[in-house]
């Protein structure tokens, strides 16, 4: 059946094409790769038919517009929004080859998209919506786009936290949108909604909650009462109500709007979106006391292949609060201790999103200040050479007739020169004031910087205290219970007169001699005995020697003259590759890996190889970095290192670069001292 409706979707499309006409996209369709690959071939197909026809204002239409849906459609596509980048250039290169102002724009706000949504670099996002409205603004059109630059300046405010710019800039939007889109009904019912749902976010950051449901509502109702909206649209209102009316906690309405968005992300396999409905239902069927169903939901959450950490989160909230409504306390702290864990992730998170928000904000602050500056000059420059010009044309009519009226003229033109020179005075004065703020916040980055440095270094110390003291209780405590439980088995055995008997205690012998064995494995990962004596070339050597052969066989590799760590240098290094070889053995699934040190003249130079998965289990996973990887990147900081991961389908290979001497802390930057 699925085949069938394929067949017949590619003969329309097929249709289209030779009809001239673009086939329509839907948007619920991206995350089907059928879909997404039949669709770009014809479109493509389209544009190099386009390409080898006669150039015409026919064919350059034709030519533009397949760019632009192709640009388009990879902006949606997962892992494929890089080639969106290669379509926008080449529709702004033709485009502006041909002066055509409508698709300029269009390539441009392409561009904005995809430094906007998938590299997240906000200033080059404005920098390129600024572009495109001087070009509407120059070439006098009719600014049917305009709105849609208004919009994306609304979002890319709203990112940095500058809500009143935002606000002003959504509202602009909303105001063009009524005027005109040039753009399809159902285009631009989902654009009407879109606006109330960033209203509703910003007035919901600001803890305005009643506001930010009238925003929510309101979308709501568009997309509802018009039919025209696709179901992602939908499916992001009711997720952001249900969310919303957990905060304010009505339980049954974030119930009943998270049970209409959960057909919906079903039907669209969005694994993402399915499991954040989830941990919402999870916690209104808790907060009504439906413990059965919310444990349903939250174990859900908690067993699925990709949960997001605030699903998680709030699925562990929701278990919590499932059975402290049994009263079952036990369980209840079990939960609420998994919560805390994942809310202190959680707030390290939000808190390096705050410190990128504000730099973020500084960025688009001094970008905004240029260009406010740049289209005040313009305008002046503008306002001055028409009123130069109207005056010229009166001269040369009226010369011998008004000679009075052209001095009259003159002045006015002088005293509008001062006017000019004091607005310009008070724009430096402006400028300097807005200096002086950037500089203190600037100060007020590095000193936050300054203080997640001190915190990193305290993990560390922390980290490593606790390892030697775990490394001591078990060498000390369990494994001299270990030697005399030993003892006493072999006292037992030579009493037996059974011999049955004699033989299970025999066969006890090599369990006990295995768990002493692991008991020091373990003790000396956790902290390996005289390693200030050792050092760091012999700890590593021990270390590699003692990988078991199967199913990884590691080898070990040195070049150069040996040089000396200092302890604290070397003992992370040592925590970084040890960290690195547990990797290999848990996820690689290599038949060889290697460890090699490079002793260089200024630096260490540490390779750890394998021929295992490499990118492929990147890709199959798609999880995000683990502890121990976030552990090993937070030492290599720490010590004034670099680590650089590179994985490929061959393997993966893991470079971390120890310099020998550090720079004097007399001249270093202040912010990098510990």
């Amino acid at each position: 059946m699925r085949s069938l409706l394929l067949l017949i979707m590619l003969g329309y499309q097929w249709q289209c094409v030779h009809a001239q006409k673009l086939p329509p996209f839907v948007v619920d369709r991206r995350m089907d790769k059928l879909y997404m690959d039949s669709i770009s071939l014809l479109v493509r197909q389209q544009y190099q038919r386009a390409l080898a026809s006669p150039t015409n204002t026919r064919t350059d239409t034709t030519r533009f517009e397949a760019l632009y849906y192709l640009g388009r459609l990879y902006s949606w596509w997962e892992n494929r929004k890089d080639s969106s980048l290669y379509f926008a250039d080449a529709l702004l290169q033709q485009a502006r080859a041909r002066q055509n102002v409508e698709f300029t724009v269009k390539a441009l706000l392409i561009r904005e998209f995809y430094y906007r949504d998938f590299r997240t670099d906000y200033p080059e996002a404005l920098r390129l919506n600024y572009q495109a409205r001087e070009v509407l603004l120059k070439a006098r059109q009719d600014p049917k786009l305009l709105w849609r630059i208004e919009l994306n300046l609304g979002e890319l405010y709203t990112l940095s936290g500058d809500y009143d710019k935002a606000l002003r800039f959504l509202e602009d939007a909303r105001t063009l949108l009524a005027k005109g889109s040039g753009v399809s009904p159902q285009t631009t019912v989902a654009y009407q909604a879109d606006i109330e749902e960033k209203l509703g976010i910003i007035y919901e950051d600001q803890m305005n909650f009643r506001e930010s449901e009238h925003h929510y509502l309101a979308a709501e109702r568009i997309l509802r009462e018009t039919g025209m909206g696709a179901k992602t649209n939908l499916g992001f209102i009711y997720e952001v109500l249900s969310a919303l009316y957990l905060k304010m906690q009505d339980y049954e309405l974030a119930l009943t709007y998270a049970k209409k968005a959960e057909p919906l992300w079903k039907s669209l396999h969005e694994p993402i979106s399915i499991t954040t409905n989830w941990s919402i239902l999870a916690m209104g069927y808790a907060g009504t006391g439906q413990n059965d169903l919310g444990l349903q939901y939250a174990r859900k959450v908690l067993t699925h292949k990709y949960p997001t950490l605030s699903a998680r989160q709030q699925a562990y909230l929701a278990t919590h609060k499932i059975y402290e409504n049994r009263q079952d306390w036990q369980q209840s702290l079990f939960y609420y201790k998994r919560y805390v864990a994942l809310a202190d992730t959680a707030r390290n998170a939000v808190q390096s999103r705050k410190l990128a928000s504000m730099n973020q904000k500084n960025e688009l602050d001094q970008l905004t200040l240029q260009r406010q500056l740049e289209q005040q000059t313009f305008d002046s420059e503008t306002r001055q050479q028409q009123r130069i010009r109207l005056w010229l044309l009166i001269g040369l009519t009226m010369l011998l007739l008004f000679t009075v009226a052209l001095g009259l003229s003159y002045r006015k033109i002088q005293r509008q020169r001062r006017q000019i020179q004091q607005l310009n005075r008070g724009l430096e004065q402006t400028v300097q004031v807005r200096t002086a703020e950037l500089v203190t916040a600037n100060d007020e980055l590095r000193r936050a910087n300054q203080a997640i440095r001190e915190t990193d270094a305290r993990i560390i110390q922390t980290q490593e205290a606790e390892r030697q003291r775990m490394a001591a209780d078990l060498h000390d405590d369990l494994g001299g219970t270990l030697s005399t439980l030993r003892r006493r088995l072999a006292d037992i055995r030579s009493q037996l007169q059974d011999p049955g008997l004699a033989r299970q205690f025999d066969e006890l012998e090599p369990l006990i001699q295995k768990s002493s064995t692991d008991l020091r494995r373990i003790a000396h990962n956790l902290m390996p005995p005289e390693f200030t004596r050792l050092g760091l070339h012999s700890a590593l050597e021990q270390l590699v020697n003692s990988q078991p052969v199967q199913p990884t066989r590691f080898s070990f590799i040195t070049s150069g003259t040996e040089h000396t760590l200092p302890a604290d240098t070397g003992l992370n290094v040592y925590r970084i590759v040890s960290e690195l070889i547990q990797n290999i053995n848990k996820h690689a699934q290599a038949k060889r890996a290697a460890v090699q040190l490079l002793y260089h003249p200024d630096r260490l130079t540490i390779t750890v190889e394998d021929d295992g998965l490499g990118n492929r289990v990147i890709n199959s996973t798609n999880k995000p970095m683990g502890i121990g990887l976030k552990n090993s990147n937070l030492r290599a900081e720490y010590i004034g290192a670099t680590l650089w991961r590179d994985a490929s389908e061959g393997g993966t290979l893991v470079v971390l670069d120890v310099p020998f001497e550090t720079p004097d802390a007399s001249t270093t930057d202040p912010d990098s001292a510990d």
